[in-house]
Parts: structure tokens; sequence; C-alpha cells
């Protein structure tokens, strides 16, 4: 009856790479915690990882309905709208929207919202915007010893003028809130 404790089991699950089984266990936590936005976003999480970005947005959306400076909640939408590999899914000027809340929202100091808002800036097709938020990301990474491969080529894409699209969110960022 513990909705946390299916949170946290669908995290671990998620964790692993047991997608099926994370989204069963978070699907019981909002069945049980039908207002709580961190679970609702973990859930939209999930459904990202599974490719069902329909599913994935209306999620993003309820967690904010339920709590509007949950930044998490704006950095995965964000990252799905400046990501998402299915065009009807993009809207780079919300995506920027929704990147900027979340690093306001987290004091700048979340590296993985920075970076989102790199590739949102670059789905907007800011490209000078982009490359200036990926280098501040890898800045970011070098400061806390941290090697992202990913970063690097994302910033080679944004010099090149190109937008970054993928269906891989990272956990950390529906997760950390």
């Amino acid at each position: 009856t513990n909705a946390e404790a299916y949170a946290g089991r669908s995290f671990a699950f998620g964790l692993k790479g047991d997608y099926d089984r994370a989204l069963d266990n978070i699907i019981e936590a909002c069945r049980l915690d039908p207002e709580n936005a961190g679970i609702v976003s973990l859930r939209a999480y999930y459904h990202f990882q599974k490719a069902d970005f329909a599913h994935a947005r209306q999620d993003f959306d309820a967690a904010l309905r339920l709590d509007s400076r949950l930044a998490s909640a704006h950095n995965g939408l964000a990252w799905l709208l400046a990501t998402c590999p299915m065009e009807t899914f993009r809207n780079g000027k919300q995506a920027v929207e929704e990147a900027r809340m979340a690093c306001r929202l987290s004091g700048w100091n979340q590296p993985s919202y920075v970076d989102t808002l790199a590739a949102a800036c670059a789905e907007a097709g800011d490209f000078e915007q982009a490359i200036k938020y990926q280098k501040q990301l890898v800045r970011m990474n070098n400061v806390n010893g941290v090697s992202d491969v990913g970063a690097e080529q994302r910033l080679a894409l944004y010099e090149q003028h190109k937008p970054y699209h993928t269906a891989m969110p990272r956990l950390e960022t529906a997760a950390s809130h």
C-alpha cells in the first residue's frame, strides 16, 4: 500500500534496464498516490523510454499541473520536446521555455538540465546558445570529474548546426527533484 516503495522499486528496475517491470511498478505507485507529481513524472519517463511519447507527454503535463515547480518534470518535458525521434512531438520554442524553467528552479546546478537546455536551443535553431550551454555542461562535468562522451558528441552536432534527437531519456532527469 506504499506508493513510495513501488516508486523506489520502479526506479531500481529502471536502473537495471527492465522498463516493463519499472512501468508496472510506477503505474501501481500512481494508482496509490495519483497526486504525487514526482511519481507521475517518473511514469512519464518510463513511457518515454518505451517510445510511448503520447503518454509521456500527458504524464509530464499532469505532473506539472500537480506541481508547477517540479524541476524534473519541466526538464523531462523539455527533453521530450527537444529530442523526441518523432517530429510531431518536438517543439523547440516550448522546449527552451521548459528547460529554462528547470534550470531556474534548480539554481542552474543540475548538469543534465543545462544539457537539456542546449538540446532545446538546438531544436529551436539557436545553435549559438546551444553551443554556449553545451560548453557550460562540459565545464560543469570537468569540475565534477565526470567524463561524458555523449556531451562532447552533442556539442559537435550543435557546432555543425544539427539538433540532437533520441529515444533515450536520462533516468536522472526524471528522478532528480
